[in-house]
């Protein structure tokens, strides 16, 4: 991503934001219930905003962690392969899983289904919150 642009008119225009601690911003997730709540993630930490973007609170540490939020909850996986949950949007966190490696995207569905890339190209899933995950695929 790099920076932060935020729609409000179901993606007919755009505004820019200011990225949080004016990093790159590697992930970025929305509270599908309550949109103008953000989480970021930058190569080091953790941000959260109350106002679609436009000002930005760090949480904690988190190296370049990936989101998804999904109608369940939230969800973080670490470069480690760590999988958190949060039930507070991001303030405190539950170790749930552990993934095969190091995540590159994480990608929620509807119905809860976790997916997750990883950095050797592989397609991982998870049916239960992050707590396990099977491979789909594996180059």
């Amino acid at each position: 991503l790099g920076g932060v642009v935020v729609s409000t008119d179901g993606g007919h225009s755009f505004a820019e934001r200011n990225a949080p601690g004016g990093a790159v911003v590697v992930d970025l997730a929305v509270d599908l219930r309550a949109p103008r709540y953000l989480l970021a993630t930058t190569p080091t930490t953790l941000f959260r905003s109350g106002d679609q973007g436009t000002t930005w609170h760090k949480l904690q540490p988190a190296v370049e962690a990936h989101l998804a939020w999904t109608p369940d909850g939230l969800f973080r996986a670490d470069t480690d392969g760590t999988v958190w949950t949060s039930s507070d949007r991001g303030v405190r966190w539950r170790r749930v899983g552990k993934l095969p490696r190091a995540p590159g995207k994480l990608v929620e569905l509807p119905d809860g289904t976790l997916y997750a890339a990883l950095d050797d190209g592989s397609i991982v899933v998870s049916r239960d919150r992050g707590r396990t995950w099977h491979t789909l695929f594996s180059p």
